[in-house]
């Protein structure tokens, strides 16, 4: 039997309001545009990562998947420094915006070089992916990529952070899968439409320290019932990186 992996996400399970209307409302609009070709999470199953804490065995021992994978390095996670670094003043709560951003305008950041406008709803492969940034009082600060470049304190490397001078400040969450050969049309065009409407209809997340949650899974996409979560606190941190 596989290894279970472990991941720490944010809003899995129970939404707060504000995301679990919005992410209700994307499914219903897509549902009736592209039918049974829309594959949905379910609610709970949607998450968002903040960053994955899976591990590889070299020469029997779990060291970081990230380090080793991205920079050759051999590093071990602090437990501990994990659950320090969510408890630090000034790292949490944090804002999300996920919409309001118009093509025609200007914004003072890009994501992974391109407009906000058009990474905010996008296919990734197969994925239907909806994606928002730390909002504060109407601009934009790097909270997410700050505090997953902290994690590397604890020997943890975000696998957006290859190299030192990476900055990943998304915030995004899988709605579910889109099987191109059952659709009659070019999704593009549904696409556009999702983000005219989240371009007007801004929605914004609050995340708390208690939308933090500890993950156990052997299936990546965290469907509800096949996974084992837990608050993020230091005790179960512990177990998760001592199991064997």
């Amino acid at each position: 039997m596989a290894e279970l992996e472990f991941t720490l996400v944010i809003h899995y399970g129970a939404k707060p309001a504000p995301l679990g209307t919005l992410l209700s409302s994307l499914v219903d609009l897509l549902d009736q545009r592209w039918g049974k070709a829309f594959e949905p999470y379910s609610l709970g199953q949607m998450h968002a990562t903040l960053i994955g804490l899976e591990t590889e065995r070299i020469d029997g021992i779990r060291v970081n998947r990230g380090f080793w994978t991205h920079r050759g390095e051999r590093r071990v996670a602090d437990p501990d420094r994990i659950a320090a670094l969510v408890q630090a003043p000034g790292r949490l709560p944090f804002r999300v915006r996920f919409g309001g951003f118009r093509a025609d305008e200007t914004y003072p950041f890009t994501s992974r070089g391109r407009h906000p406008h058009e990474r905010t709803f996008q296919l990734q492969g197969n994925q239907v992916v909806l994606m928002g940034w730390p909002d504060h009082e109407g601009g934009f600060p790097r909270t997410l990529a700050e505090l997953r470049h902290g994690f590397e304190a604890a020997n943890l490397l975000h696998k957006y952070h290859a190299a030192p001078q990476d900055d990943d400040n998304d915030l995004f969450l899988v709605l579910g899968h889109l099987d191109r050969t059952r659709l009659r049309a070019d999704p593009e065009a549904v696409i556009a439409e999702v983000r005219e409407h989240l371009a007007t209809s801004p929605t914004w997340v609050d995340v708390e320290r208690d939308a933090l949650k500890l993950v156990a899974y052997s299936d990546p996409r965290l469907p509800e019932g096949e996974c084992q979560s837990w608050p993020l606190e230091q005790q179960a941190l512990r177990a998760a990186f001592e199991s064997d």
